[in-house]
Protein backbone atom coordinates (compact mmCIF):
# COMPACT_ATOMS: atom_id res chain seq x y z
CA UNK A 1 0.00 0.00 0.00
CA UNK A 2 1.42 3.53 -1.04
CA UNK A 3 0.43 6.89 -0.45
CA UNK A 4 1.50 9.66 -2.60
CA UNK A 5 1.84 13.00 -2.25
CA UNK A 6 -0.45 14.46 -4.91
CA UNK A 7 1.24 17.87 -5.33
CA UNK A 8 4.63 15.80 -5.22
CA UNK A 9 4.47 11.70 -6.99
CA UNK A 10 8.09 11.56 -5.18
CA UNK A 11 7.16 11.94 -1.79
CA UNK A 12 5.58 9.20 -0.04
CA UNK A 13 4.49 7.06 2.18
CA UNK A 14 4.71 3.11 2.20
CA UNK A 15 3.24 0.26 3.96
CA UNK A 16 4.50 -3.08 2.77
CA UNK A 17 3.87 -5.93 6.05
CA UNK A 18 -0.17 -6.10 6.21
CA UNK A 19 -3.23 -8.09 5.84
CA UNK A 20 -6.60 -7.13 4.48
CA UNK A 21 -10.22 -8.02 4.21
CA UNK A 22 -13.44 -7.23 2.81
CA UNK A 23 -16.68 -6.73 4.67
CA UNK A 24 -19.56 -5.40 2.22
CA UNK A 25 -18.67 -1.34 1.37
CA UNK A 26 -15.49 -1.47 3.64
CA UNK A 27 -11.64 -2.92 3.12
CA UNK A 28 -9.67 -3.43 5.95
CA UNK A 29 -6.15 -3.24 5.76
CA UNK A 30 -4.53 -4.17 9.76
CA UNK A 31 -0.58 -3.59 10.15
CA UNK A 32 1.01 -4.01 13.56
CA UNK A 33 0.46 -0.77 14.86
CA UNK A 34 -2.61 0.53 12.95
CA UNK A 35 -6.08 -0.36 11.24
CA UNK A 36 -6.72 1.01 8.35
CA UNK A 37 -10.59 1.04 7.32
CA UNK A 38 -11.68 2.31 3.67
CA UNK A 39 -15.21 2.67 2.92
CA UNK A 40 -16.66 3.25 -0.53
CA UNK A 41 -19.10 6.08 0.52
CA UNK A 42 -20.48 7.04 -3.31
CA UNK A 43 -21.02 5.99 -6.57
CA UNK A 44 -18.82 8.40 -8.20
CA UNK A 45 -16.46 6.60 -6.39
CA UNK A 46 -15.36 8.25 -3.24
CA UNK A 47 -13.79 6.83 0.03
CA UNK A 48 -13.24 7.28 3.35
CA UNK A 49 -10.29 6.59 5.43
CA UNK A 50 -10.59 5.82 9.00
CA UNK A 51 -6.85 5.36 10.61
CA UNK A 52 -6.77 3.59 14.47
CA UNK A 53 -4.43 3.05 16.14
CA UNK A 54 -0.84 4.40 16.63
CA UNK A 55 -0.29 8.10 15.31
CA UNK A 56 0.97 8.08 11.90
CA UNK A 57 4.57 9.81 11.86
CA UNK A 58 3.75 11.84 8.20
CA UNK A 59 6.72 14.14 7.72
CA UNK A 60 5.28 17.14 6.36
CA UNK A 61 1.85 15.28 5.05
CA UNK A 62 -1.51 15.07 6.04
CA UNK A 63 -4.18 12.06 5.60
CA UNK A 64 -6.97 13.01 3.59
CA UNK A 65 -9.94 11.30 4.97
CA UNK A 66 -12.02 11.13 1.47
CA UNK A 67 -9.72 10.33 -1.75
CA UNK A 68 -11.16 8.55 -5.08
CA UNK A 69 -8.93 6.08 -7.15
CA UNK A 70 -6.45 7.60 -9.64
CA UNK A 71 -8.56 5.93 -12.01
CA UNK A 72 -12.16 7.79 -11.33
CA UNK A 73 -10.12 11.35 -11.08
CA UNK A 74 -11.08 12.65 -14.64
CA UNK A 75 -14.72 12.40 -13.27
CA UNK A 76 -14.02 15.41 -10.71
CA UNK A 77 -12.65 19.38 -11.39
CA UNK A 78 -8.85 19.73 -11.39
CA UNK A 79 -7.17 21.93 -8.87
CA UNK A 80 -3.38 23.47 -8.21
CA UNK A 81 -1.74 22.34 -5.87
CA UNK A 82 -1.66 26.01 -4.13
CA UNK A 83 -5.19 26.19 -3.86
CA UNK A 84 -4.97 24.45 -0.99
CA UNK A 85 -1.71 25.61 0.42
CA UNK A 86 0.45 22.95 -0.83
Amino acid sequence: MVWINVCDENDTFEINDFSFSNEGTKTIFKTSERTYIITKIDKAPVYELVVEGQKLELNNKRVSRYFTTKKALPLFKDHDCGDFEG
